[in-house]
């Protein structure tokens, strides 16, 4: 039988005196008078298989007795049922339970926040705001935009009277806001103030949001509304309308500016912020990474995207944007996937001498946070808007 030893010594100085080092402090002391001491250490590769052979032995015995086996029996397919289970919830009964529940469906893209009347009186104050010393100006009404319906959307109007106005610009121009699904108008008070120094804010709450009435939430009924309330700001205000959408609202203000222009009716210019290529998209971000997980089934499209098209919630928003006939800024976070670059990519097919250009801006502001740098990345949209409007000839 072939062996195989190793061998290492240690070698450890006097307690005291090191002969070759006299200045060196010793590891380790020894009452012996002897200089050196020498452990050996002794490494058996035979020794060791040996050892080896004994625990697989053990192992061996103690798995294949009758008790043991029935125990690994029980639990291999204990286990293996529930995986079967959770693979079975995961992937058919909850895409099922997503596919025949409208309820469901809203509730997962919509999430409103309702109060009285009287909670929209009034807008919170934010002390965090620099007003450049300007008297802010707030009014609160309610605007009928479905007769049949009988449906009324409640809006705010915030401007500021500034001595100084960053990119001053005679009117003032509007800004149409379109929040994102979370929440009312009253969560973003912070984008108001901070849009409010250049533009008059117009801001309002979708149906079944805020103080607006209730009604069925669809796509097609979120972008009428919102284009009678465009037409009802016209009437209202001078100067050029600018459109702003965040998230959910991006989608919602996108396919209402492409119906406008069947009628004529051009914005003077498109902001998305954080925008999403359609919702079906949007789902395989979320809850991550089970979104992501959902969208690698084969039975996907059937069971989400032709569902929320045949709801009425598909919010395709790169069907819409191609169909925009005004320059459009998309404000893409830096922490976010990469929907609103593809978004923007999809936009810069238009064509730019007749339909506008597109500008994509990295930023970390969102409509909830106050940052007034937010205004220096609108300056060259704004005087992009302002050269195609010329060309257009509507100046």
């Amino acid at each position: 039988m072939t062996c195989c030893f190793l061998e290492c010594s240690l070698v450890f100085p006097e307690n005291n005196y090191d002969k070759d080092h006299p200045d060196e402090e010793s590891l380790l002391g020894y009452e012996k008078d002897e200089d050196y001491r020498s452990y050996k250490c002794i490494f058996s590769l035979p020794r060791l298989y040996r050892t080896l052979r004994k625990f697989k032995n053990w192992i061996y015995n103690k798995c294949t007795s009758k008790g043991c086996r029935n125990c690994c029996r029980y639990t291999c397919l204990s286990l293996w049922i529930l995986i079967f289970l959770i693979t079975m919830v995961l992937f058919v009964a909850l895409p099922l339970v997503f596919k025949h529940s409208v309820v469901l469906q809203r509730n997962l893209i919509f999430h409103p926040v309702r109060g009285p009347s009287y909670l929209y009186k009034k807008i919170a104050h934010d002390d965090n705001n620099q007003y450049y010393n300007g008297k802010k100006t707030f009014s609160h009404r309610y605007v009928e935009v479905n007769k049949i319906e009988n449906i009324t959307l409640g809006t705010w109007n915030i401007s500021l009277e500034l001595s100084y106005r960053p990119y001053n610009r005679n009117p003032v121009p509007n800004m149409l806001y379109f929040h994102s699904g979370v929440g009312d108008r009253r969560s973003y008070t912070a984008a108001y103030y901070t849009l409010a120094n250049t533009f008059n804010v117009t801001t309002f709450d979708y149906r079944s949001y805020g103080d607006s009435s209730v009604a069925d939430l669809t796509e097609s009924g979120l972008v009428d509304d919102s284009i009678r309330l465009y037409k009802w700001l016209l009437n209202q205000s001078n100067g050029d309308v600018y459109i702003m959408g965040d998230k959910l609202g991006a989608s919602i203000a996108t396919h209402m500016v492409a119906k406008l222009q069947k009628e004529n009716l051009v914005p003077t210019g498109l902001i998305l912020v954080d925008p999403f290529t359609s919702l079906s998209d949007k789902i395989k971000e979320w809850f991550w990474p089970l979104g992501r997980i959902f969208s690698w089934m084969p039975w996907y499209d059937s069971m989400v995207t032709d569902v929320l098209q045949r709801n009425d919630l598909a919010f395709e928003t790169s069907r819409h944007i191609g169909k925009v006939d005004c320059p459009i800024m998309v404000m893409a976070k830096y922490y976010t996937n990469g929907l609103p670059d593809k978004l923007a990519l999809i936009a810069s097919e238009r064509d730019p001498a007749t339909q506008g250009t597109v500008i994509l801006r990295q930023t970390w502001w969102s409509p909830k946070d106050n940052w007034s740098t937010t205004l220096d990345l609108m300056k060259d949209f704004l005087d992009e808007c302002n050269d195609f409007k010329k060309s257009k000839g509507k100046i």
